[in-house]
């Protein structure tokens, strides 16, 4: 199960939810007048959606991927904010399920700064009235409407008197967790993460929209959470951190970390996860891909026929250059690195040679690849492909002066970090012929300007930051995210850590 907030597109399952539980609330009371819950206008896809455009935040419960049920949270002035079309499926009622939705809006209720949540409801249904005290609300009044057929009874509950403890009890068969742990996924990951997380008992909370929440947002849903399951796109900063430092555990989707101020995540005792080795193969597939998409001009020659330039044969014409026998220079030689050099040495028998801080004993046994100075990597490198972490001593590493050291059939490949190289440098080096070519799978910034000179040279390969853009590698990607989180809360340990001292200390 999975407790997500709603978007426009999911007004036609909303009002589905709403229509459906309105018409068996309406048959059980003998509901018919127009008025009633049981007329289309109460439950319309427009309406739902004009409130989803306005001020009114609607949490769907989702199971098996089927949305189920649904809530309404509509902030008024003040304190106040209102319950409204708590709804779940005929079929799926009696599971806890409303008491979940309830417990999501006060959450969120608690973001708004609300102190007061208030409730009307049929007065003849007495069933509903005690169900709502018993998670803490009281009656207030009963008013009389010449529009509806019945009596509504208004009830409150202040935000401290709420009995959290039964409205988030769940199945707890997996491990013990009291409340149920609840998790902030940012993204829309593919399911086999999401199943992972909801079979183990956690509450999810999924963000449904295709672009990055806002810092403000992610602080603001992040409050009620105590797990944050996240990409490089969020930035988790110093104020992000110190405004949620009761969070138990960051789990990041990414090899990477550079969005996420590590020093201060772990002053405050926070545990990051990451997920690496699985998207070594489809990162370094793709530099290897950038390597000879550059050597052979591909994307310019791939352009030439779009615009009708195909031409006649040229004998001196659209000439690349062999990689074969030529020298394959790594800056930065780990998982990924290691799988480019073991590409190029066995595809083109590349001499092989690497910057790293320590050298790389089993590269030198395997690869024969020797360990050389920065200076030399520069120097030596046909083609130079860079595979390290960006930090304060690689930021901006590869500039003018890098570039001038490179030889002028250099080509430069970088499917780490944008801000690895220098731009404006790169786009001199290239038009002055100081390096030959270069293939991209990361820009600075990022997305890339559509008129970035770079796109239109000729020996150069830009992709759009899709280096573990493969099913296996991200669905590995999403089960490793999940697992850090999961086994985090079952022995206090994470299958891949980032700052594994934190973990010492708390144990």
């Amino acid at each position: 199960m999975s407790i997500r907030i709603a978007s426009v597109a999911d007004a036609p399952q909303v009002a589905n939810i709403i229509s459906r539980a309105n018409q068996a609330i309406a048959q059980k009371f003998g509901l018919t007048q127009e008025n009633t819950p049981t007329h289309p206008s109460f439950c319309t896809k427009d309406w739902i959606a004009e409130d989803l455009k306005k001020n009114v935040h609607y949490f769907i419960y989702e199971t098996a991927g089927k949305a189920v049920g649904c809530v309404a949270c509509e902030s008024a002035e003040k304190e106040f904010a209102f319950l409204n079309r708590l709804a779940v499926l005929p079929e799926f009622q009696g599971r806890g399920i409303g008491k979940k939705l309830v417990a999501r809006l006060f959450d969120h209720a608690r973001t708004l700064h609300k102190k007061i949540i208030s409730i009307g409801i049929i007065a003849a249904n007495d069933r509903l009235k005690n169900w709502y005290e018993t998670l803490g609300f009281i009656p207030f009044e009963t008013k009389i409407f010449n529009h509806l057929p019945f009596d509504v009874l208004f009830m409150r509950c202040p935000l401290e008197d709420f009995k959290i403890g039964q409205a988030r009890a769940i199945n707890r068969k997996e491990f013990s967790m009291a409340p149920p742990k609840k998790v902030l996924v940012s993204r829309q990951f593919p399911e086999i993460g999401i199943s992972l997380l909801e079979q183990a008992g956690f509450e999810l909370t999924l963000w449904s929209k295709d672009r990055p929440m806002y810092p403000s947002e992610l602080i603001d849903l992040s409050l009620n959470h105590q797990a944050l399951l996240c990409t490089v796109s969020e930035m988790i900063t110093k104020e992000y951190l110190e405004r949620c430092c009761h969070l138990e555990i960051i789990s990041q989707f990414a090899v990477g970390y550079d969005n996420i101020d590590v020093a201060e995540a772990t002053r405050l005792k926070i545990p990051i996860g990451f997920t690496p080795d699985v998207m070594s193969e489809a990162t370094a597939d793709i530099a290897f891909g950038l390597m000879i998409a550059t050597a052979r001009k591909m994307f310019f020659l791939h352009k030439t026929i779009l615009k009708g330039e195909w031409g006649y044969f040229k004998p001196r014409g659209n000439l690349g250059m062999e990689l074969k026998g030529k020298t394959l220079g790594i800056f930065g030689l780990g998982r990924i690195g290691m799988k480019m050099a073991r590409l190029c040495k066995d595809a083109y028998g590349m001499e092989v040679i690497y910057h790293n801080r320590h050298p790389n004993p089993v590269a030198k046994k395997s690869l024969n690849a020797d360990r050389v100075t920065f200076e030399e990597l520069l120097t030596r490198s046909d083609v130079l492909s860079v595979h390290s972490v960006l930090s304060h001593e690689t930021c901006g590493l590869f500039n003018q002066e890098a570039f001038k050291r490179m030889k002028p059939t250099a080509i430069f490949i970088n499917t780490a970090r944008g801000g690895i190289h220098n731009e404006p440098d790169l786009i001199e080096a290239l038009s002055s012929q100081q390096i030959w070519g270069a293939g991209l799978d990361v820009t600075d910034p990022e997305p890339m300007a559509k008129d970035n000179p770079l796109l239109s040279m000729e020996t150069v390969c830009v992709l759009p930051h899709v280096g573990s853009g493969t099913m296996e590698a991200r669905n590995g990607m999403s089960r490793l995210a999940a697992e850090n989180i999961i086994e985090f809360y079952k022995t206090g340990t994470l299958v891949h850590a980032v700052n594994p001292t934190v973990l010492e200390k708390k144990g």
